[in-house]
């Protein structure tokens, strides 16, 4: 459960934090779905979010 959890927060909370991300075609439009809302890009929201709001707790050594 725990581990759900921590999988599902991040991507939860990055949707909220940045809903201007979301997927685009390679010539610049943005996808949309059957309902014809923007298609969230779920993996650079996930990523963004947790490198703002998480990533200084795991970084390590002073490097």
């Amino acid at each position: 459960m725990a581990v759900a959890l921590a999988l599902t927060l991040p991507e939860i909370c990055g949707g909220i934090a940045f809903p201007e991300i979301v997927k685009h075609y390679r010539y610049g439009r943005v996808m949309l779905d059957r309902q014809k809302n923007p298609t969230r890009d779920v993996g650079t929201q996930y990523i963004r979010w947790f490198d703002e709001y998480a990533g200084d707790h795991f970084k390590y050594g002073k490097g």
